[in-house]
């Protein structure tokens, strides 16, 4: 009974993203991935993939968030040619993902 208690609490405890949000100045896109933590050392987005058709533009792993709020990541991109379309997943390291297909006009 204990260990069924211990699981629930923790998987109660982690969630995954709650938004994505990608803006892009000149040749860049920053994401910023919405993820409320406690501590970001012990429970954040730990990888962000970022695919423009067939072609991955981004793949990361992390060992931490950047704040309790949110996770932000700037993508160098050359040549940017609007509009096109971009599929952005990124995972909890404790539980859950989020994946967001994004148009950029």
């Amino acid at each position: 009974m204990f260990i069924l208690i211990l699981f629930a609490s923790s998987a109660a405890m982690a969630h995954p993203p709650s938004s994505i949000d990608v803006s892009i100045k000149d040749n860049s896109i920053t994401l910023i991935v919405k993820h409320q933590v406690a501590n970001p050392l012990d429970h954040y987005i730990s990888s962000v993939k970022v695919i423009s058709g067939e072609k991955v533009i981004f793949e990361g792993s992390f060992k931490e968030q950047s704040s309790k709020d949110e996770h932000t990541i700037d993508i160098p991109l050359k040549d940017i040619k609007r509009p096109f379309k971009i599929t952005v997943e990124a995972v909890c390291n404790k539980w859950g993902r989020l994946t967001k297909e994004i148009e950029i006009k």
